[in-house]
C-alpha cells in the first residue's frame, strides 16, 4: 500500500489489511516519486481536518496506519 493523497485512493480506516502487508509512505514535502508511485498497487490517505496543514509528519504518519493495520 502507498499512503499517498492520489486519485482513487482509499481512507486508511476503510480498508481490510491482510495478514502480510507492506506500506510505503510518501516524503512529507514532495510525496512520492513517479517509481515509489508504479511500485504500489493500492493507495490509502489519511483524512485531514480543517486548512492548517497539507500533510502529517511521515512518523506519525506511519504509526497512524501499521495501528490500523494491526487492529
Amino acid at each position: 500500500y502507498g499512503v499517498e493523497i492520489v486519485e482513487g485512493a482509499k481512507r486508511f480506516d476503510t480498508v481490510s489489511f491482510p495478514a502480510c502487508a507492506a506500506f510505503m509512505m510518501g516524503n512529507e514535502g514532495t510525496g512520492m516519486s513517479p517509481a515509489q508511485l508504479s511500485a504500489c498497487d493500492e493507495f490509502l490517505y489519511i483524512p485531514q481536518y480543517g486548512g492548517g496543514t497539507a500533510s502529517l509528519n511521515v512518523a506519525n504518519a506511519t504509526a497512524v496506519v501499521l495501528h490500523q493495520w494491526m487492529v
